[in-house]
């Protein structure tokens, strides 16, 4: 939701540890929690009548998969179609966008470095952009690369949830000649926005195509 609209909400904690104490004083109707939420809210939340619905959008279809469920739980199927469909179209047109035959690296770290292998989010994302991601094949979803790998692989494009994306270079100067760093091509992304995925994750995805087409 919009900030000004949740401003003034009460808080609960943090995304990855919400207090159960805080969320039962509230008394809702529905939870939605996450893969990364502890097990124990979510049995927490049970054994105190709560419904509670646990979400994860691995790939973008299950964005769209994920909100349905939770439109269809609340009596809110008609409005969620309409903007399912805003975003599939929104789709169509950032493909149109796509890079062509780019290598990428999505940096979730500077050091250790730390980057989206296969099975997640960020990697399907680069795949609809048409960007290999040189790390798909390491073993794990966060993968610890070396350098020397990065080096070999040489991406053209470096996608990072780091505000400041020179970190990579300050902590990791072997990699200076490396195409995304000698041309300046990092992408900086709104962790939020990548990581729980949501129907507005297709605006982030926008303006990463955007800035790969610069």
């Amino acid at each position: 939701m919009p900030e000004e609209k949740v401003a003034k909400l009460e808080s609960v904690g943090t995304f990855i540890k919400p207090s159960l104490e805080r969320i039962i004083t509230l008394k809702p109707d529905l939870v939605i929690t996450s893969a990364l939420t502890d097990d124990n809210l979510n049995n927490g939340l049970k054994s105190n009548n709560i419904e509670a619905k646990r979400i994860q959008a691995n790939s973008i279809e299950e964005i769209f998969t994920n909100f349905m469920e939770v439109a269809k739980m609340l009596g809110k199927e008609n409005e969620a179609n309409k903007i399912i469909a805003e975003k599939r179209a929104k789709l169509e047109e950032i493909k149109k966008m796509a890079a062509i035959n780019k290598k990428g690296l999505f940096v979730m770290s500077a050091s250790p470095l730390m980057v989206f292998g296969n099975d997640n989010l960020p990697n399907d994302i680069m795949k609809l952009l048409n960007i290999k991601n040189i790390a798909e094949n390491q073993k794990g979803r966060n993968p610890i690369v070396t350098p020397e790998f990065i080096i070999k692989e040489n991406p053209d494009i470096i996608i990072t949830l780091l505000p400041n994306p020179s970190q990579i270079v300050a902590t990791n100067p072997q990699l200076k000649n490396v195409n995304a760093i000698k041309n300046n091509k990092f992408i900086v992304v709104n962790s939020s926005q990548i990581l729980r995925g949501s129907p507005r994750t297709i605006d982030q995805i926008e303006e990463i195509a955007k800035a790969v087409t610069k």
